[in-house]
């Protein structure tokens, strides 16, 4: 660990005992200058208190490598395995150890026992032994913008979508509903963002509105985004612009439009038959005999052109359909009593079946809407195969291995049982070769996790992007001293985006004077980009900082070509070493030079003529 203290002295001045007592502390680009006096006992203890803590407040932040997040395995006991399904964590609470010297282990589920993550292990000593200003989780300026409102218009979205989800995830015969579900689904969507007079359209009329039109929508900042994003969005007043809000909603339009348009591409609404198998709706049948009498006209037609059903049986279907609907108000309901259309308990097929089977009198048209009613209106049977998985389950299953143990349990099941299963020359080959195949999916999955680490390293450099276009440089940096270590991958991170941000905006100015100026200075020449901070020396007339930065580059780098020139008080001659051997931007820096050597001729000039004049005076 290497500590640099840079571009700044201390100095002291005393004071004779007769001398005022008082103290001050002034603070410039170059100097930190702490007066101390001499006085009575208890102002030196006060004096003393002060420096201690103008020393820390100054105190730079260390400047390590990156600690590795190595899990050593301790110990494996397979008698606990089972025990509980929860990590039990362990760590010593002896009093004046430090957060990186404290140990901690975990229990795993499975009997292992091995030292904690990183993860872990900074969170378990942030709980026992809290440390000033640290949370728990990383605060919200080192987490994406908008995070909670974007999560809660997600969830006031899927929690409109999720009653439809589930009412169809079934086996029972569904269809019926399928259009009056879909279109008060889709009216939902859209009366959050298009215009009310658009609205007034019914049925598969809705899917002609285009919501990739601007004028068919209403202002972003109208939408209805749902009370939860409202009162959220609203605590982000103190951090964030109008500006900032109304970009947030119309993100929010952006995700309702493309949702929109999704349903309308793949709604069942399209489909004549889906409208007219909606004549087999009970509340249809009840509330609008006309409309049902209308749509069950539709099935039909669509029926027949497909050659399911031939003319006899639709004309005769219809009539029988027609006798239905006239029945008595009350022997309608009688019928569709046992049917609730918010829990669709009893299916439509023991209703239909229990009143039109055996009678005479129905039989066409109970033909029919057995034709109906196999018809499928999801994936509830592929997806039902969820329940044979959890029989599976057991901890810690992989996503594979539940997939290849239900690939055997539904081969069995095919072959009746497990003593019909016939080994072959083949499986046995293949269950030979299955440890090469393991250590090739290992290695697969070991380029993925790169991948994948790539990937989430790039989102996170967009996280506090915002605090770096406001210049916050200060504050990033030491709200990342208290919250990581210094040997974390975060502060590294953290550090790393700052330091490159200002480099690249040459807002050098802003760190000069704290105590990020010496980690800053040693971030460059260890990169070796110490070119444009030295061109800003130039520029300030600060060739004595350049002279410093460019003697640590040499002791960072002792193989650069201009290590070997040894600095003998000539700045000038020094600064001109590196950039023949050893800079970047030779051109800029030999320019600098030059119009630096040039003013410094002229103030020399300028100086000699004062004082002819002053001795002529004389």
């Amino acid at each position: 660990m290497l500590s640099l203290g840079l571009y700044f002295t201390v100095g002291s001045i005393n004071f004779s005992p007769t001398e005022r007592a008082d103290t001050s502390l002034s603070f410039n680009s170059h100097a930190l200058v702490v007066l101390k006096p001499t006085a009575e006992d208890g102002e030196i203890e006060i004096l003393k208190e002060f420096e201690d803590k103008a020393n820390e407040k100054l105190q730079m932040p260390p400047v390590v490598k990156i600690r590795k997040d190595e899990q050593k395995v301790l110990d494996i006991d397979p008698a606990l395995q089972g025990y509980s399904d929860a990590k039990f964590v362990f760590t010593d609470i002896t009093y004046g150890l430090s957060n990186k010297e404290r140990l901690v282990v975990v229990r795993d589920p499975d009997g292992t026992l091995r030292e904690a993550s990183m993860q872990e292990h900074c969170r378990t000593s942030q709980l026992y032994v809290p440390m000033l200003g640290r949370q728990l989780t990383p605060p919200p300026m080192f987490q994406e913008e908008y995070l909670k409102c974007k999560l809660a218009f997600c969830k006031t979205i899927a929690d409109e979508c999720q009653p439809f989800l589930q009412r169809f995830q079934t086996s029972k015969p569904m269809t019926p509903y399928l259009f009056e579900a879909v279109e008060k689904l889709l009216r939902y969507l859209m009366n959050r963002c298009v215009k009310p007079d658009l609205m007034k359209c019914t049925g598969p009329k809705l899917l002609s509105i285009d919501t990739k039109k601007s004028e068919n929508l209403i202002l972003s900042k109208n939408i209805d985004i749902g009370f939860a994003t409202k009162r959220l969005l609203g605590e982000t007043a103190i951090t964030v612009t109008e500006r900032q809000k109304l970009e947030f909603i119309h993100e929010c339009r952006s995700m309702l439009t493309t949702m929109i348009a999704k349903l309308q591409e793949k709604s069942p609404l399209k489909q004549k038959a889906v409208r007219g198998l909606s004549s087999l709706d009970p509340c249809v049948i009840q509330h609008s005999p006309q409309l049902a009498q209308k749509r069950f006209s539709f099935l039909l037609e669509e029926l027949n052109h497909a050659n399911i059903i031939n003319d006899v049986l639709a004309e005769n279907a219809k009539k029988e359909y027609l006798h239905f609907c006239n029945l008595k108000k009350s022997e309608l309901q009688e019928i569709f009593r046992p049917c609730d259309q918010f829990s669709d308990e009893v299916g439509l097929d023991t209703i239909y079946g229990s009143f039109l089977i055996g009678d005479a009198n129905y039989k066409h048209l109970w033909e029919v809407i057995k034709i109906c009613l196999v018809l499928s209106h999801g994936n509830a049977t592929v997806e039902g195969g969820f329940s044979v998985n959890k029989s599976l389950l057991v901890e810690n299953m992989h996503e594979k291995t539940v997939i290849a143990q239900r690939h055997i349990h539904d081969e069995i099941q095919e072959a009746g049982g497990i003593k019909n299963i016939h080994i072959s020359k083949k499986m046995l080959d293949y269950v030979r070769g299955a440890r090469k195949r393991y250590h090739e999916y290992l290695e697969m999955k070991k380029q993925e996790k790169s991948e994948k680490d790539k990937k989430k390293a790039e989102k996170r450099k967009l996280d506090i992007q915002l605090l770096l276009e406001q210049g916050e440089y200060e504050f990033i940096l030491d709200r990342a001293c208290v919250q990581f270590e210094p040997d974390d991958p975060e502060y590294h991170r953290v550090t790393q985006a700052t330091y490159d941000h200002i480099d690249n905006c040459h807002k050098y100015e802003t760190l000069r004077s704290t105590r990020h100026f010496g980690p800053f200075a040693f971030y460059l020449a260890w990169h070796r980009q110490i070119d444009n901070l030295i061109l800003e020396s130039i520029h300030t007339d600060r060739l004595d900082e350049a002279v410093a930065l460019i003697q640590l580059f040499h002791i960072l780098n002792p193989e650069s070509k201009s290590a070997s020139v040894a600095y003998s008080s000539q700045q000038v001659q020094f600064v001109q070493a590196y950039v023949k051997s050893d800079a970047v931007k030779k051109s800029m820096l030999e320019l600098a030079l030059q119009t630096f050597m040039e003013l410094q001729k002229q103030r020399q000039e300028v100086e000699e003529g004062i004082q002819k004049a002053h001795l002529c005076k004389v």
